[in-house]
């Protein structure tokens, strides 16, 4: 390639996080549009740490045949563990193995075993090469928080990014070649916030707040923008949705 819970609660609980997270990734396109096949096998392990993984074979870039991209997992009696991605070719060469962690915690990556994260492909720096986007962690007002890998063509190689991996709910406008995080703080709470790529940073341009109080009637619409290198709030009203929004 050049280039801990009681049941039934908490079963219903996950059902509800599980569908609102993946609902609002499903309609900002962060989920593959190319996975050929799923394939879930076991290898060879000690029994009480058995080892499974996923096969995604997907195109990555018009110029390169598929890829597979195998997410490696461990289960306990309770948890799933994410261990390491490893990606081939379509000749089954390895060309990179990728250690899961979460940087950001400093932890492992795991789930209860009835919530299973899944490996995204997307294009989050806009350079005709798709990224990986693995799901780490889901919020109860349906947030979602991704280990994001960019694929770097003078490494060769995917590589983990920290500000990519901070944002809630990635999303792309290929157009404006911008990036959309989008965090719900519950109720009629939530926050919209638009990036751009700067010399490999994430710069945010701007940001659009809705908030609803005790008060008033309708939500609340605070928009700030960056001017002259600071973020300024531009607009400040009342409104009746959020049509006009990312």
């Amino acid at each position: 390639m050049k280039m801990k819970f009681l049941l039934p609660l908490s079963i219903i609980f996950l059902a509800i996080v599980s569908f609102s997270c993946r609902n609002y990734q499903d309609s900002k396109p962060l989920n593959s549009e190319k996975i050929i096949s799923v394939n879930y096998s076991s290898e060879q392990s000690p029994p009480k740490d058995p080892i499974n993984f996923v096969e995604y074979k997907i195109v990555i870039n018009k110029s390169l045949p598929k890829y597979s991209f195998n997410l490696y997992t461990h289960d306990d009696s309770l948890y799933t563990y994410y261990d390491s991605i490893v990606v081939k070719d379509s000749s089954h060469k390895i060309l990179q193995t990728i250690n899961i962690y979460d940087k950001l915690a400093d932890s492992k990556i795991y789930s209860v075993k009835q919530l299973k994260f899944e490996l995204n492909f997307l294009d989050f720096n806009f350079d005709d090469v798709k990224d990986i986007a693995l799901e780490r962690d889901r919020g109860a007002t349906g947030n979602c928080w991704n280990n994001i890998y960019l694929y770097e063509n003078n490494l060769d190689k995917f590589s983990y990014n920290y500000q990519m991996s901070e944002l809630c709910l990635p999303s792309v406008d290929s157009l404006k070649e911008q990036i959309i995080s989008f965090h719900q703080a519950g109720g009629d709470n939530y926050t919209y916030y638009f990036y751009k790529w700067d010399k490999n940073k994430l710069i945010l341009i701007r940001e659009v707040q809705y908030w609803k109080n005790n008060v008033d009637p309708y939500q609340r619409r605070v928009e700030l923008r960056r001017i002259n290198g600071k973020m300024k709030t531009v607009s400040n009203k009342i409104v009746t949705d959020d049509s006009d929004d990312p």
